[in-house]
């Protein structure tokens, strides 16, 4: 029996990569690492620059996490 290659999703093929790939960390982390609120995180989760997600997949009260890499990437776009 074989297994077929996982497909990545479609939020995988936009940004490039798997969501967590790097690892995540808290709202309040990424918050705390861009020197900004945990609102404005928000606000740049809404426009498309950072990926959100939750601790436990599809389970929104098991508390919101960010992508590391898009984290990383944002920082850096920052610097430019």
């Amino acid at each position: 029996m074989t297994t077929a290659a996982k497909q990545p999703g479609p939020a995988a093929r936009r940004w490039g990569y798997e969501f967590g790939e790097r690892g995540v960390v808290s709202l309040a982390k990424a918050a705390e690492r861009c020197d900004c609120s945990e609102r404005t995180i928000e606000r740049r989760c809404e426009a498309g620059l950072l990926r959100k997600g939750y601790r436990k997949p599809g389970v929104p009260c098991s508390g919101t996490v960010i992508c590391k890499r898009s984290l990383d990437e944002y920082l850096g776009s920052l610097e430019s």
